[in-house]
């Protein structure tokens, strides 16, 4: 199923349900820019206060930010997740810091 798919039916069972989720950026499956927009959006009103944040080299973590902070409205945490302890974690950091 492609991702979009999925995203509109855990949009669909979140809603209808009445509970919320954690938003996970870097974990969508999106494969480009536009693609990781549309989940955000879609998801985005489902959001429970967080947001985990990765890097990717299909889309920039810093232009995802700003579009949930100017276009959605976005004012929660965001939690980093990276894989080789300090130095990537920092490399996010850098990223939200400077864009928040």
């Amino acid at each position: 199923m492609p991702q979009p798919e999925v995203w509109a039916l855990m949009a669909e069972i979140l809603k209808a349900s009445g509970a919320s989720a954690n938003v996970d950026v870097g974990g969508a499956g999106a494969a480009n820019q536009e693609e990781l927009h549309q989940c955000l959006k879609m998801l985005f009103p489902y959001n429970a206060g967080t947001m985990h944040t990765r890097v990717n080299t299909r889309w920039d973590l810093a232009t995802a930010i700003k579009y949930l902070e100017h276009d959605l409205g976005y004012k929660g945490l965001y939690t980093i997740e990276a894989s080789n302890g300090h130095e990537g974690t920092q490399q996010i950091y850098d990223v939200v810091v400077a864009t928040v």
